[in-house]
């Protein structure tokens, strides 16, 4: 062989390594990537399953909310990180603690911020606040009160 077929061969050889090493990092990051999707929707669909509970009123539906939510910590206690089950297993306590409704959404309300946040800590979304303080200012959640409507009928 000639040294330009040794040359020839060593330039295949390396390019045929860098393609698939580019390959590899590539299907490395597609499987992040879906895992990261399939625990945002997971997680998605807790947070929903939390607030159904919370806004509940009606027994019949409060008792649906709680199987939902049910099904959706078990499918968590399944992927979540070590984080995610702290933060929900004291939202999760609260719900069995009598308190005044103010002091009750109170805390629900600091738990739920908790949950949110190691959760975006997990998946790896921004921002990432360091604190409680800079916590605040990110995470707005909407709470729902419920009331009657005025009569707007008026002659």
């Amino acid at each position: 062989m000639t040294d330009t077929g040794i040359i020839l061969s060593a330039i295949i050889g390396c390019g045929f390594l860098l393609l698939v090493i580019t390959l590899f990092w590539m299907k490395t990051a597609e499987i992040k990537y879906t895992d990261r999707k399939y625990r945002e929707g997971i997680y998605s669909e807790l947070l929903s399953a939390i607030t159904m509970v919370m806004v509940s009123n009606d027994p019949p539906g409060k008792v649906k909310a709680n199987h939902i939510l049910a099904q959706k910590v078990h499918t968590v206690n399944l992927i979540a990180g070590q984080g995610v089950l702290s933060a929900l297993k004291t939202l999760l306590e609260l719900q069995n603690i009598p308190d005044s409704e103010e002091i009750k959404r109170k805390r629900e309300h600091a738990a739920l911020e908790d949950l949110v946040f190691s959760i975006r800590k997990e998946t790896k979304r921004e921002p990432v606040a360091v604190n409680r303080k800079e916590t605040e200012s990110i995470f707005k959640f909407y709470m729902p009160v419920h009331y009657t409507l005025p009569d707007t009928d008026s002659d």
